[in-house]
């Protein structure tokens, strides 16, 4: 929850039902001290 994303948009990600969007990048990237960069390359 320190990331502020809902478990389940996570659980959709991680499945790949869902994009990471710029929001839950930025939320990650708070959270974990990664770049938005590192996430949103995660689905290129």
């Amino acid at each position: 929850r320190a990331a502020a994303v809902p478990p389940r948009r996570i659980n959709e990600i991680v499945l790949g039902k869902r994009d990471i969007s710029a929001d839950t990048a930025l939320r990650l990237t708070a959270a974990l001290g990664t770049s938005e960069r590192f996430w949103l390359g995660l689905q290129a």
